[in-house]
């Protein structure tokens, strides 16, 4: 309480609580004051940097590193600071010991240029094999935004072995679908099996979402019709009556 009340006076009083904070024993205050950080001023930006950089490399705990990762990427992937914050997130993906804290320095790092996100995917890729939920989880989301249809084969088949499961299931199942309302109608219809069996899991995650999925792909096949004037719109009814059938699903 005294962090979230001190760190709203904009006084150096209140601007010495968060930097002390961030040193905190409790890590939750740690992880607190640094999201509180950019309220010492931009005349701080030396200071804020090296608390970020000292958080990310040596906080013991992994939420707090995973936290640190995001604001590299959120706040320094441009300016002074570009390619130190670069440097500190491609170390956490490949030295950190903790799935949750390369999953976010990798999340980060695709939101970067070109280049960041040549780099994400080089590592998504070299992280297929992990045995992480969460791990598999940022994979697909990267292959979301950033991977070609290649990367279908992965997604359903992660999927659809129960590689991913939770909340995490949520959150892959959401990228495979919008990955997959993406793809030229002959794509859907060959990974078309993917949707079939989902529709028969019994997964509590599956069945809360896959209905909302599969309205989002009729929406957006009705939808191409009219965008897409060299669609193949035989296949595209075909793939809009399978996608209705589906909609019967228990």
């Amino acid at each position: 309480e005294a962090i979230i009340n001190g760190s709203m006076l904009r006084t150096q009083e209140g601007k010495d609580l968060i930097e002390d904070a961030t040193e905190d024993d409790f890590w939750e205050i740690r992880k607190l004051a640094l999201d509180r950080l950019n309220r010492l001023g931009q005349d701080k930006e030396e200071v804020i940097f090296a608390a970020i950089e000292n958080a990310v490399v040596n906080d013991e705990s992994s939420k707090v590193r995973a936290f640190a990762a995001s604001f590299l990427a959120d706040n320094y992937l441009e300016g002074t600071y570009a390619d130190k914050a670069r440097t500190l997130l491609k170390n956490a993906i490949e030295k950190d010991e903790s799935y949750l804290v390369i999953s976010s320095a990798l999340s980060g790092l695709a939101e970067g240029n070109e280049e960041d996100v040549k780099a994400a995917l080089k590592y998504a890729e070299s992280f297929e094999s992990e045995n992480s939920s969460t791990m598999r989880a940022q994979i697909i989301s990267i292959y979301q935004n950033h991977g070609d249809e290649s990367k279908m084969a992965y997604m359903s088949r992660v999927i659809l072995n129960g590689e991913v499961s939770g909340y995490d299931m949520i959150g892959a199942l959401m990228s495979f679908a919008n990955f997959y309302a993406n793809q030229t109608v002959d794509k859907q219809l060959e990974y078309f099996y993917a949707l079939e069996e989902l529709s028969n899991k019994s997964d509590a995650y599956i069945n809360a979402i896959f209905p909302m999925n599969v309205m989002t792909l009729i929406r957006s096949a009705e939808s191409r019709v009219e965008s897409d004037s060299e669609i193949d719109k035989e296949k595209n009814q075909e793939y809009i009556d399978k996608l209705m059938a589906l909609m019967n699903f228990n």
